[in-house]
């Protein structure tokens, strides 16, 4: 299988607080990989890193064509550099975040179809017949009318996914992206990811969902501490951990 997403040796620190410590990442085509662990892990900051919307202190993220080194001697020199790369990957990456972040002035349609005018530079007309298509995929077309306030928070997170599908990304990367809603509505969402995942998908997927990461995805990396503490299959990483910290934390979260 080709690689479609490498990042390798990240370290992030904030002031004092060294987040990431070299942590690597590879996903080919079709990965569904769930980065699990506890809250100050790194598993967000790894996410942000991919897509450089944390700067990393040192890495090397690289997609197809695309390889962006940081090195921590002359980072701000390379970043000069590298600003044009970096823009051409993240316009293969598409985002779901936790708290939607969707336009609140703007209508779920035009939510989606705002990146692929602007970005894509894809007509107005196909980019609304594609947004509506895509909206029926994760079932909420009937609210393409409707502005951000007025959808609950399972339904915002549903145009969210929209919105980054519209992109057409290679690899979708979603940041706990049912952590905010209210447990009733966790379920709407996890159904559209499961569907993502079964139509060949690849994801990278910060996750508290046990059963998603353990069930849909194909590879579990657990971080700790900004290292990763063990990864491999979910069935065998959930069933069997091979470390003591993993055990304790996988321990925490079924029981």
């Amino acid at each position: 299988m080709t690689v479609t997403l490498q990042a390798l040796d990240v370290y992030k620190a904030f002031d004092d607080n060294q987040v990431l410590r070299g942590v690597s990442l590879t996903a080919v085509e079709g990965d569904v990989i769930s980065l699990i662990g506890s809250s100050g892990s790194g598993k967000s900051t790894l996410l942000r890193c991919i897509n450089f919307l944390e700067i990393p202190d040192s890495a090397r993220v690289s997609m197809g064509d695309i390889d962006i080194s940081i090195d921590s001697k002359n980072r701000s020199s390379i970043l000069a550099k590298e600003r044009a790369a970096i823009q051409q990957l993240r316009s293969r990456l598409g985002m779901v975040f936790q708290n939607f972040n969707l336009w609140t002035h703007m209508t779920v349609v035009e939510n989606v179809t705002e990146g692929p005018v602007r970005v894509l530079g894809i007509p107005p007309k196909d980019a609304h017949d594609e947004a509506m298509e895509l909206l029926a995929k994760v079932g909420i077309a009937e609210k393409h009318d409707q502005y951000p306030v007025q959808l609950s928070g399972g339904q915002q997170q549903r145009v969210a996914i929209a919105r980054a599908l519209a992109m057409r990304p290679r690899v979708l990367l979603f940041d706990e992206p049912t952590s905010a809603l209210d447990p009733e509505l966790v379920g709407e969402v996890l159904k559209v990811m499961r569907e993502l995942a079964m139509e060949g998908r690849t994801m990278v997927v910060v996750t508290h969902e046990m059963g998603f990461a353990r069930e849909v995805s194909n590879h579990a990396i657990f971080l700790d501490q900004g290292l990763i503490g063990e990864q491999g299959a979910p069935q065998e990483l959930f069933r069997q951990p091979q470390t003591e910290r993993c055990r304790q934390f996988i321990n925490s979260v079924i029981a």
